[in-house]
């Protein structure tokens, strides 16, 4: 085990070979990313990496980090209180195996280590793939109580190694009139006054966070708290990704101004999609497809054969998504009472939701109420600030 970032970092070339082997590797699970993040967390969380060797081979390991804090219970999008816990939270794409027999076995093992041996009270696994070979073994076996969320597709988009031209040519010659005249109405709009900039080193982070941030924090993903910000751990993650020569960031700039904005890094070939969002006053545009299909002309043009969507579902992704498999994300509680505690909250409110699911599964009542919350988690724009009127005059009526 490796509980200390000196000894993570003796892992690296192992880490990086058993990476290698997945099929579906994960940016998260990168050593690069992993350590990045790690040094944004100020201290306030720690390494824990699991690995299983035999015979000078390493058949499996566990990636994750060990921290305090409180579990991710939520009904819907409204997050439900309860006690602080240490958990072992597993990167996304964090539990690796090789590819001969009995490795996921090992790995299966190596994930009960958490909550018998690693000093975690709680673990979390993060959008484990429903047909990895590793997920039986461990919820037979270590995992037998784990609380599962729902299964949600991870999309991928596979570009023609021809180009953006072969690669638009799948789609209908309606769809590929509709994309040029939405690209052009945009145009006309601003009065031809519309670029699109990439942003790859570090010398240019400070510009592209300051033109981002603003827009990343009108969306509804700010509502929840999961958009991008001009904060520490981004920094640090894309300071890695740029010194590396792997960030590949972009704006949609209209009359000198940003009003879209893409995240992502191009690795091995694969472009991982981390962010996006564009100013909803303008979203009778579309800016945000706009920008998503100029970037991938760009990245078809440096090689890029794969765009990685990451987790969850999203229309686009649909549409632009040659390939998708399932995913879930997976909770398992210790001993001990505040434990015992977030098991029952947590179970409580998966069952709540699940139901509540299945109320809604007919007629497409889910995606109606997603598009009404997240409209209402939208900020609009800040309203220019007005004089304030006097006060009122005794028996004065105003309408």
């Amino acid at each position: 085990m490796a509980r200390t970032l000196a000894e993570a970092e003796a892992l690296r070339p192992a880490w990086e070979a058993l990476r290698a082997c997945s099929r579906r590797p994960s940016l998260n699970a990168d050593p690069l990313r992993y350590f990045a993040t790690l040094a944004s967390m100020s201290g306030r969380a720690e390494p824990w990496i699991a690995t299983s060797a035999a015979a000078g081979r390493l058949r499996a390991m566990v990636v994750g980090r060990l921290s305090r804090r409180r579990p991710a219970i939520a009904l819907g999008y409204l997050r439900a209180p309860a006690p602080t816990l240490t958990f072992l939270d597993v990167v996304y794409g964090g539990v690796l195996a090789g590819d001969q027999p009995g490795d996921a076995d090992e790995a299966a093992a190596l994930l009960g280590l958490a909550l018998d041996a690693g000093g975690a009270s709680a673990l979390s696994i993060n959008h484990l793939a429903k047909d990895a070979p590793v997920r039986a073994p461990a919820l037979a076996g270590p995992l037998r109580s784990a609380i599962e969320a729902p299964f949600a597709p991870h999309w991928r988009f596979s570009l023609d190694p021809q180009g953006w031209e072969k690669t638009m040519a799948r789609f209908s010659s309606k769809h590929r009139y509709n994309i040029k005249r939405t690209d052009r109405l945009l145009v006309e709009h601003f009065g031809g006054e519309v670029e699109t900039r990439v942003f790859r080193t570090e010398a240019d982070l400070a510009e592209f966070a300051a033109g981002a941030a603003p827009l990343a924090a009108r969306t509804y993903q700010a509502g929840l708290g999961a958009a991008f910000d001009d904060s520490p751990q981004w920094r640090s993650i894309l300071g890695a990704d740029a010194r590396a020569g792997r960030m590949r960031c972009y704006w949609l700039v209209a009359r000198g101004k940003p009003i879209a904005f893409q995240i992502g890094s191009s690795v091995g070939g694969v472009y991982f999609l981390e962010s996006l969002g564009y100013d909803p006053d303008h979203r009778d545009h579309s800016p945000g497809t706009v920008l998503l299909l100029r970037s991938y002309a760009l990245l078809a043009q440096e090689g890029v054969r794969t765009i990685d969507y990451g987790f969850g579902d999203a229309g686009y992704k649909r549409i632009y998504g040659t390939e998708s498999w399932e995913e879930s994300s997976v909770r398992v509680y210790g001993a001990g009472a505040p434990a015992a505690l977030a098991a029952a909250l947590d179970r409580t409110a998966e069952g709540i939701s699940t139901a509540a699911r299945r109320a809604m599964a007919n007629g497409g009542a889910i995606d109606r109420v997603k598009k009404a919350w997240r409209k209402r988690l939208t900020s609009p724009a800040p309203k220019p600030k007005q004089e304030p009127e006097p006060p009122k005059q005794p028996g004065e009526e105003r309408s």
